[in-house]
């Protein structure tokens, strides 16, 4: 039913049954008996298992305060659960995988927009020029934007290819440039140098929307194709021919901001002059370029409701992590800094953590310096994982609380935002194989044991469901064909003359970012 999809299954999908049914998964709760990290554990009933850690927690909270609990997520679909969960207890330190991932472009985006890479889209089967920066996008596993790429480059839509690797992906584009590792950053300051020295930029937009375009100049002007082509390998001719073949495309071009954006020092440098490239091009929320997804207020339609909208404890205290003080000012707090995370519990500075909850994710293998962060679960009183499979925090933690798989289980309504955006539904397809539980039911189940239940208005997947959809005008049975509900038949985009909504102080584009400017960062 989903455009763009038709007639494939990307390779999680295909892999669904073989997971339903893996014998070898957590199948029912475990308490452990032996040392941490000894594998020595004894099979618990639910109802022991969830007394156990609400009983550790309240024993944390008493001690020490709800500061001193922390849950670490991948972010998913039931965030609004567990941030609620986090904020009724009174502590401010959730965190999720993004400062491991593409916290970097997430920082690069609200020095330029103030809006965050999740709420930003790519326009793929509409753009004429796309450019990719090591974006593997032909072995990797983003199903419709393939197929919408494929059927635009069939169309005649141009791809350049950057990457040290040649892969699946380099062999498919029109121009494959292989870079020397790390240094994209200097490739971008020299199409930037061709781009405004030839004036290919988009005048018309960048004069309404763009602050510090002269500082740029200035800034790009010793930053030339041949002094880049000492850098990156890419000869110079090659710089030169990218800068003007991309600008005969505009505003219909897409310089892909990438993910997975925490490898260099320079990351955020190099995230925010792609974002840059873009606004030169004009191609902020041009067909075919890219856009600031659209949500149901933008469709005319209330938003779903989540938990995280209630009147909730108010939570004082600074993240155990620094993010949103003057130790690291530009992380966004929303998601914090997992990787600071093993300090704060070592050290115990600014305060003691002493409980860590961890749902789907794995800190072990995705924070630097495994021994470190492994020495840092000692100082726990408390660790607790919830997930499908065993992980190596699983084989550290106390409890390990087994998550019905995707096909066993429901979760909370998706509002999916875009250029259309819509509403999906994920109903369970089979009854769980094993004792295991969806993730909504787990932290409701500790949430009345801890005396925090009010918070939590629903006992089944259906009254979760209804508190969402509470005053939309939208019903359950809505999904009931197509299992989503589109909130908009045609695609939403902002006036580019007057209407593009940024959310810097300025509302432009800063070039020159007053985020950056008032923290000390040039």
């Amino acid at each position: 039913h989903v455009a763009g999809i038709e007639g494939g299954i990307c390779p999680k999908g295909a892999a669904g049954v073989r997971l339903l049914n893996d014998e070898e998964r957590l199948k029912r709760p475990l308490i452990r008996t032996g040392p941490r990290g000894s594998g020595q554990w004894r099979e618990a009933s639910w109802e022991e298992a969830l007394d156990y850690v609400a009983a550790k927690l309240a024993e944390v909270k008493e001690k020490y305060g709800g500061r001193a609990i922390a849950l670490t997520e991948r972010a998913q679909l039931n965030s609004h659960i567990s941030k609620t969960f986090l904020k009724a207890l009174g502590s401010p330190n959730y965190f999720t995988h993004d400062s491991c991932c593409k916290g970097s472009l997430n920082t690069a985006f609200r020095t330029l927009t103030g809006y965050t890479d999740g709420q930003v889209g790519v326009d793929w089967g509409k753009t004429k020029h796309i450019v990719l920066y090591g974006r593997n996008i032909f072995e990797s596993l983003e199903l419709k934007a393939v197929k919408q790429l494929m059927q635009a480059l069939e169309k005649g839509t141009r791809l350049t290819y950057i990457d040290p690797r040649v892969t699946v992906t380099a062999t498919k584009a029109h121009k494959y440039l292989m870079i020397r590792p790390g240094t994209d950053l200097a490739l971008n300051y020299a199409l930037m140098h061709v781009i405004l020295k030839e004036g290919l930029y988009d005048k018309e937009f960048v004069n309404r929307w763009v602050l510090g375009l002269k500082e740029l100049q200035q800034f790009v002007e010793p930053y030339t194709p041949e002094w880049a082509e000492k850098e990156t390998g890419i000869p110079a001719y090659e710089i030169v021919s990218l800068a003007r073949e991309v600008s005969e495309a505009k505003p219909s071009v897409i310089f892909h901001y990438g993910y997975r954006c925490s490898h260099y020092l320079n990351e955020i440098y190099f995230r925010r002059s792609i974002i840059m490239l873009n606004a030169l091009m004009g191609s902020i929320e041009a067909p075919g370029g890219i856009f600031f997804k659209k949500g149901a207020k933008d469709a005319g339609r209330k938003p779903l409701n989540k938990l995280t909208d209630q009147e909730l404890p108010k939570v004082t205290e600074e993240r155990c992590d620094g993010v949103g003080t003057s130790r690291l000012p530009l992380p966004d707090p929303a998601h914090g800094v997992v990787q600071m995370l093993p300090k704060a519990i070592l050290e115990e500075d600014p305060y003691p953590v002493k409980a860590l909850l961890v749902w789907r994710f794995n800190p072990l293998l995705s924070i630097p310096d495994y021994e470190y962060t492994r020495r840092a679960l000692e100082n726990l009183d408390l660790l607790v994982t919830i997930d499908i499979q065993y992980s190596e925090i699983a084989w550290y933690s106390d409890v390990v609380l087994p998550e019905s798989t995707y096909l066993e289980r429901g979760d909370s309504i998706q509002e999916a935002n875009g250029l259309k955006p819509a509403l999906y539904m994920r109903r369970p397809a089979v009854s769980p194989r094993y004792d295991t539980k969806p993730g909504w039911e787990i932290m409701k189940s500790l949430a009345d044991r801890l005396g925090i239940g009010q918070y939590f208005p629903y006992h089944t997947l259906e009254e979760l469901w209804a508190y969402q959809l509470q005053g939309t005008g939208i019903s359950i049975s809505d999904f009931d064909e197509k299992g989503y509900v589109s909130l908009s038949d045609e695609p939403i985009y902002w006036d580019r003359k007057d209407g593009i909504k940024l959310k810097t102080p300025s509302g432009k584009i800063e070039f020159v970012s007053s985020l950056l400017e008032k923290n000390g960062f040039p």
